[in-house]
C-alpha cells in the first residue's frame, strides 16, 4: 500500500522480504503512473495488451523473479494519483505457491477493501495534523503555550521508575520593544521567528523550544546535566551575538541601510530552574521558579542568565 504526496512516496505496508523495497519504489511508480484503472493479471475475460506485456515484463525484471498473478489499484482524487494498491504472487516451482492466483473477484473485494483504509489514514492523519495544529505556534512555527502544559503535564506524570530532572529556560527578549517601535510589527514579528530558528538550532528536536507569549520563550528540557544547560544558555548568545541583532537581514527586508545602537541591539534575559520530579512537583511550582530568575536576571543588567537554584 503506498500513498503518494506531492513528490514523496510513503510505504505503508509491504509483506515483502525485499530489503531494497524502498529503493525500487520510484521504479515502480513510475512505471504504474501511466494506468489510471485497476487491473489485474493475468485476466482470462480479455486479451493481454503489449503495453501491458511490456509492464509485467519490467516489473518482473524490477523484483528479479517471474509473475504468477497481478493485481494494480489506484486511487484517484481530481484525476491525481493518491494512493496505490500493489499485489501479486511469484511463479514459482512449488506447486502450492502457484494454486495462489489473483482474479477478478479478488480485484473487487481488494479495491472496495482499500478506498476504505485509504479514507480512514486520511481521517487519522486530519486529526493528527489538527492536534499539531492546535499545540503550535501560528507565527514561529515552534510549540505554543497549549503545547508546552501538555508535554509538562506528561512530565509531571510522576513515576518513580522513570527519570526524573526536568529543567526550564524561561527566556525573555531584551530590547524587543525598539524594534517594533523603531522597524515595525512586521520586522517584530520577523525577529520572533528568526529568535525561534536560534532556539530551535541550540536544542535537539526532541526538545522543541516553546513560544509562551508576546516576546517570551521556554526551553524545556529532561535530563541534562549543568554542563550541557551552560551550553545550551551559552549558544543562544554566541548566536544572538553572531547575527548582530539581525541588522542586515532587517536591512534587506526594509531595502535601506540601518543602524542599531549597541545598547538596543536585540538579546534576552534568562531564568533557569533544574528540579527533581516528585509526586509533590507541580507546574506552577517549575515556571514560577524559572519565571523569578529571569526577572532577577533583568534587575542585574538583563544580556544574562540566572539559575534558580543558585539565587
Amino acid at each position: 500500500m503506498l500513498l503518494h504526496e506531492n513528490s514523496t512516496i510513503d510505504l505503508i505496508y509491504s509483506s515483502s522480504n525485499d530489503d531494497n523495497i524502498n529503493n525500487k519504489l520510484p521504479k515502480l511508480i513510475s512505471l504504474l503512473s501511466d494506468y489510471k484503472q485497476g487491473f489485474v493479471y493475468p485476466n482470462h475475460s480479455t486479451s493481454l495488451t503489449n503495453k501491458l506485456k511490456s509492464f509485467i515484463n519490467k516489473i518482473e525484471l524490477l523484483i528479479n523473479s517471474n509473475i504468477h498473478s497481478f493485481i494494480f489499484i489506484p486511487i484517484l482524487k481530481d484525476n491525481k494519483l493518491k494512493a496505490s494498491y500493489l499485489c501479486l504472487t511469484k511463479s514459482s516451482g512449488e506447486m502450492i505457491n502457484n494454486e495462489i492466483t489473483l482474479n477478478n473477484e479478488f480485484l473487487r473485494l481488494i479495491n472496495l477493501t482499500t478506498k476504505q483504509l485509504f479514507e480512514t489514514i486520511r481521517r487519522i492523519e486530519g486529526q493528527q495534523k489538527l492536534l499539531q495544529s492546535a499545540y503550535t505556534d501560528m507565527l514561529t512555527g515552534i510549540c505554543n503555550r497549549q503545547g508546552f502544559y501538555n508535554r509538562l503535564s506528561n512530565l509531571l506524570d510522576y513515576n518513580p521508575n522513570d527519570s526524573n530532572t526536568v529543567t526550564l529556560f524561561y527566556i525573555d527578549l531584551d530590547n524587543f520593544k525598539y524594534y517594533n517601535d523603531s522597524f515595525g510589527h512586521k520586522i517584530g514579528d520577523q525577529v520572533l521567528i528568526w529568535f525561534a530558528e536560534i532556539l530551535n538550532s541550540v536544542t535537539p528536536k526532541h526538545n522543541s523550544p516553546i513560544r509562551y507569549g508576546g516576546d517570551e520563550f521556554l526551553l524545556l528540557l529532561q535530563d541534562y546535566s549543568n554542563e550541557e544547560i551552560l551550553s545550551v544558555a551559552n549558544n543562544i548568545y554566541n548566536s544572538l551575538e553572531k547575527y548582530i541583532g539581525f541588522s542586515d537581514r532587517i536591512s534587506k527586508i526594509l531595502m535601506k541601510d540601518i543602524t542599531i545602537p549597541n545598547e538596543k541591539l536585540l538579546s534576552c534575559s534568562i531564568g533557569i530552574i533544574t528540579m527533581n520530579i516528585t509526586s509533590c512537583t507541580t507546574m506552577s511550582d517549575l515556571i514560577e521558579s524559572a519565571d523569578h530568575a529571569m526577572y532577577e536576571a533583568k534587575k542585574r543588567g538583563k544580556h544574562q542568565f540566572i539559575v534558580a537554584n543558585n539565587i
